[in-house]
């Protein structure tokens, strides 16, 4: 579509989705590897990503998932170019030079995909009588990338560096009280049903299908000039900054 356009303003909207996009693929990835350390093979832990369940009329797009005996942890991968800096109510706040971008609470959106998440498991899998009521315990967190500069010393409750994340995950148990474990060993359940939930949202995953197409028409008639490489047109700097 880059190639294709010859409208300015449209093929610097087109490259900022582009941007936009491989910069959300770069940043889950990155966390995915991190996580991914700790959890890939993990005998007792199940590790999904990219998923997408769509219950009754709404949404969850969880970018990873944990589920285990405990039950599970929902992550949202954020990573930006600019300094970022969480704001008491939550919100972002993303410095770039002297532009100062707002981006909307991050763990409130994880608590709507938990609420959704744990709606539709109840509604389609037999769970066991402790779980039955309240259903399987999701937790969440936003993982920040480790590449995305942050003024804060230590991250509010709620979010983590991705390359530390595993590490708060074991202490966190290691340090559970005696009160606390016990809660949680009577809100567990099998690994089987632990598999049998995580097979369940990989067979139900709903992927979103986007139409750039569709979104950025293109008039071949206005096309004759001669088209410049794609490399070329990637590199021209883009009039506002990305962070996904």
């Amino acid at each position: 579509l880059i190639l294709r356009s010859q409208n300015p303003k449209q093929k610097n909207l087109i490259k900022t989705d582009l941007a936009r996009v491989v910069n959300g693929y770069e940043a889950e990835k990155d966390n995915a590897y991190y996580i991914g350390f700790r959890f890939k093979e993990s005998p007792r832990s199940i590790l999904l990503h990219d998923v997408r369940i769509e219950h009754e009329g709404k949404v969850a797009q969880i970018d990873h998932i944990i589920i285990n005996r405990f039950g599970i942890e929902i992550l949202e991968s954020k990573s930006f170019t600019g300094t970022l800096t969480i704001k008491g109510d939550g919100a972002l706040n993303v410095k770039y030079g002297n532009k100062t971008q707002t981006f909307p609470n991050p763990i409130e959106q994880n608590k709507r995909h938990a609420e959704i998440l744990g709606d539709f498991i109840k509604a389609n899998i037999t769970l066991p009588s402790n779980l039955k009521l309240l259903g399987v315990p999701i937790v969440s967190t936003v993982l920040i990338n480790p590449q995305t500069t942050i003024t804060h010393n230590t991250l509010p409750e709620g979010f983590a560096r991705a390359d530390s994340f595993t590490t708060h995950w074991d202490e966190r148990i290691e340090n559970m009280s005696p009160l606390a474990m016990f809660k949680s060993i009577s809100k567990m359940m099998t690994l089987d049903k632990a598999k049998e939930i995580a097979d369940f949202l990989v067979q139900s995953h709903t992927p979103k299908i986007y139409d750039y197409a569709k979104r950025y028409p293109i008039h071949e008639e206005e096309n004759r000039q001669m088209m410049p490489t794609i490399e070329a047109i990637v590199n021209e700097p883009i009039m506002e900054e990305i962070a996904s």
